[in-house]
């Protein structure tokens, strides 16, 4: 009687074995399920990075747009006649035309050092994209008429060119090419990265607004 209770026992107990046995993963298993993982992180950072780069360029178009409106609002007052600049704004180079003559136009302050000798700037000076020139320089945006001043030594000429040709000459540019991701140029069908602002208003990509003869 005591084998035969020992034997269904052992016999119950190798029944039960299989049942208990819990097959592991193979490599194969494991680097598909790496793979699976890998492709779904690269997408949803792909996906927050398109979203970021879009939110910096709306940003900076209105940046770009508030930047007109003060050009605009200083020639209703100055008899058509633009901001005095001969050399690109910077306030590490202490040159700090047009901004200081557009000042009275924003409710913000232009760029300036604070007591600990750190540039303080902010919309619409600064464009999110490119922060740390910014941070050295006060503000990412060419004023480009200043170019144009400096050679022909004559704002009132420059302006007049300006309010004849508002459609055909740029405004503001933003620096170094900030905005990757943009559409093909229409002149040379590589990615746009630049964002400008026209003396009509118009705002947008460098090659869409850039006037072709």
């Amino acid at each position: 009687m005591i084998v035969r209770r020992t034997a269904m026992i052992n016999s119950a107990s190798h029944a039960q074995t299989p049942s208990r046995i819990r097959r592991a993963f193979t490599l194969v298993e494991l680097l598909v399920v790496f793979v699976v993982i890998m492709i779904l992180v690269g997408l949803t950072l792909g996906g927050v990075r398109h979203a970021i780069n879009a939110s910096r360029r709306a940003v900076c178009a209105n940046n770009l747009r508030w930047l007109h409106q003060g050009v605009i609002a200083y020639t209703h007052d100055h008899r058509e006649t633009l901001p005095e600049a001969r050399r690109n704004y910077s306030l590490y180079l202490e040159y700090t035309a047009p901004l200081d003559a557009l000042q009275p136009y924003f409710d913000v302050p232009v760029p300036f050092y604070d007591e600990e000798g750190e540039v303080v700037t902010g919309q619409p000076w600064e464009c999110p994209a490119n922060r740390p020139y910014a941070a050295e320089h006060g503000s990412n945006y060419i004023y480009v008429p200043y170019e144009a001043i400096m050679a022909a030594d004559d704002v009132g000429v420059i302006s007049r060119r300006y309010h004849d040709q508002p459609s055909r000459v740029f405004l503001w540019v933003d620096m170094l090419g900030p905005h990757p991701g943009g559409p093909p140029s229409p002149n040379t069908g590589r990615p746009q990265d630049r964002q400008v602002a026209r003396f009509d208003g118009a705002v947008g990509w460098w090659g869409d607004l850039e006037w072709r003869w």
